[in-house]
């Protein structure tokens, strides 16, 4: 999270190649070499959730409604942030492709789904000295379900544990059974690649990488507020939130969007 209060733009220079090192002769100077950038520009960009409850609720303290309220357009803020972020990863040119070819007679990416894939999506990621490693996949719920239903060709054991973590059911770890394993973090707004609908044109579903790579800039921060003046002839109170933000990847290969 970036705060980029008072800035009509935000932008980031995103380093695309190092310089390259030559041998050097004596008496010589090396081989000219300059890094390569690329500029990423975020766009401030206005949502809002807006709704009236009854002004009977403050007369019910105990069950804390207005409070509940208000929760709950705070929510519905954090989640249009989830959704500005998942769409900006797989969109950005900065994040790297992993593309899998199935059998011409399959209709769905649920084919996908064997146990060679999370090694391959892993695998994918990094191979460059200035990949961040600490990186997280992120996936439909359907597709967290589609590894756990992948079995083995002899004994017909799960080939993927999946642990999830004590505190939340939407984060944990998976791992195959060659020991190779990683975060996921589970997000609705991510496209599920086991009931994607194959087309001739490759479609993009999950992703994964480093999540410092992609930087999402808050004008103002985040904000809600009641209101009893608007709607106070209908006895109501105005509960409104408001963010300004945008997300885009700042680092090259910063993550691998799995294609399909």
């Amino acid at each position: 999270i970036v705060d980029a209060t008072g800035m009509a733009q935000y932008k980031v220079a995103a380093l695309t190649a190092d310089a390259s090192t030559a041998s050097i002769t004596e008496g010589s100077a090396p081989t000219e070499s300059e890094p390569t950038f690329a500029a990423v520009t975020f766009t401030p960009g206005n949502y809002g959730v807006i709704g009236y409850v009854s002004k009977e609720i403050r007369k019910q303290s105990p069950l804390n409604y207005e409070e509940k309220v208000t929760e709950s357009s705070r929510r519905a803020l954090r989640r249009k942030l989830n959704s500005l972020i998942a769409a900006a990863i797989p969109a950005s040119s900065l994040a790297d492709a992993y593309a899998i070819t199935l059998a011409s007679t399959a209709t769905t990416g649920a084919g996908a789904f064997d146990a060679n894939l999370l090694s391959n999506i892993i695998l994918a990621y990094g191979g460059d000295e200035g990949v961040d490693g600490q990186a997280v996949l992120f996936l439909n719920k359907k597709d967290l379900k589609a590894f756990a239903a992948v079995r083995g060709t002899n004994e017909y054991l799960p080939v993927y544990s999946i642990i999830p973590d004590p505190g939340s059911p939407s984060t944990g770890v998976i791992k195959d059974n060659n020991g190779l394993s990683c975060r996921y973090c589970l997000s609705n707004d991510v496209t599920a690649l086991s009931d994607l609908s194959l087309t001739t044109t490759a479609k993009k579903s999950m992703f994964y990488g480093n999540p410092q790579a992609c930087e999402v800039p808050i004008w103002g921060g985040m904000d809600v507020e009641v209101n009893d003046g608007y709607k106070f002839g209908e006895g109501l109170l105005t509960v409104r939130g408001e963010i300004t933000a945008d997300a885009d990847v700042v680092a090259q290969g910063g993550f691998v969007v799995v294609t399909c």
